[in-house]
């Protein structure tokens, strides 16, 4: 077409109306990309976050809690077998019976008794059907008895009398136990007192740092932390199992020793530099 020109997919009557355009949308584009620049910084600068290339310190350091456990939990269970389930469940509901009877007597609060697992399951016969002398014929398993178990998680306030309880449930019908742990009631209060120290000295070393250098602190601009203690909250623990019912009386208690652990924190923080 006869005095068309174009300018990207746009055309126009002639060569100055084309130029004009062109260059009025180019001045527009350079424009609005500024504005939106300066506008970026400025909103990121009022979320306190550091610009891009803005200089930081990065610090790092260890908080650390020695605590002495002052609760014990045992995990402990009533394991029943018997061809009557309705048999074995009684069974099985009059020893745990017994069990926490026992707790409640040697001042265990009834709270800190909590059943964990309650399970019946089905014992089965895979050789019903072999006949003596005869080469094996592989048949469908019947259904030979019923086992119940049932679990119970107990916390000891009174450290002195864990060895005893734990030495004479079986006596009180217990026949498993699973674990025994010391540990602390309220360890976060111990992480929070290491949390803490950690901050502190990793404040102290930007400090030091920046009055070496020569360099002025800012505000801290990020920070994370990891949990360097055992994540189960576990002091000390003791595992057995498949404890068979003893003799009559008591039993001597257990020497049990409680220990110490570290509760141990580890903190990074960033510090802008003005």
């Amino acid at each position: 077409m006869e005095n068309q020109n174009c300018c990207g997919n746009c055309c126009w009557g002639d060569g100055n109306q084309r130029n004009w355009v062109c260059s009025a949308l180019m001045i527009f584009l350079i424009v609005g990309s500024l504005v939106a620049i300066v506008w970026g910084w400025s909103v990121l600068k009022k979320t306190g976050l550091p610009t891009p290339g803005s200089p930081m310190l990065f610090v790092s350091a260890e908080g650390r809690v020695t605590v002495v456990p002052d609760l014990v939990k045992i995990n402990f269970s009533v394991v029943s077998q018997g061809e009557d389930y309705s048999e074995i469940q009684r069974d099985n509901d009059s020893k745990m019976r017994e069990a926490t009877d026992y707790l409640k007597e040697e001042g265990v609060d009834e709270k800190d008794i909590k059943t964990v697992q309650y399970n019946l399951s089905p014992q089965y016969d895979y050789n019903w059907c072999r006949q003596a002398g005869e080469p094996f014929v592989p048949c469908s398993p019947r259904i030979s008895g019923y086992q119940i178990t049932q679990q119970v998680e107990v916390k000891i306030r009174d450290l002195s009398k864990a060895g005893s309880i734990a030495a004479n449930l079986p006596e009180k019908g217990v026949n498993q136990i699973n674990s025994l742990v010391f540990t602390v009631d309220d360890l976060d209060l111990s992480r929070a007192e290491a949390r803490n120290e950690a901050i502190m000295k990793a404040r102290e070393k930007a400090i030091s740092i920046a009055t070496s250098s020569g360099i002025k602190l800012g505000k801290v601009v990020n920070f994370s932390e990891s949990d360097l203690s055992q994540r189960d909250d576990r002091i000390f623990a003791i595992e057995s199992a498949g404890l068979g019912k003893g003799g009559g009386g008591d039993i001597p208690p257990s020497p049990l020793q409680a220990g110490s652990q570290d509760v141990v924190v580890y903190v990074n923080m960033s510090f802008e530099i003005r």
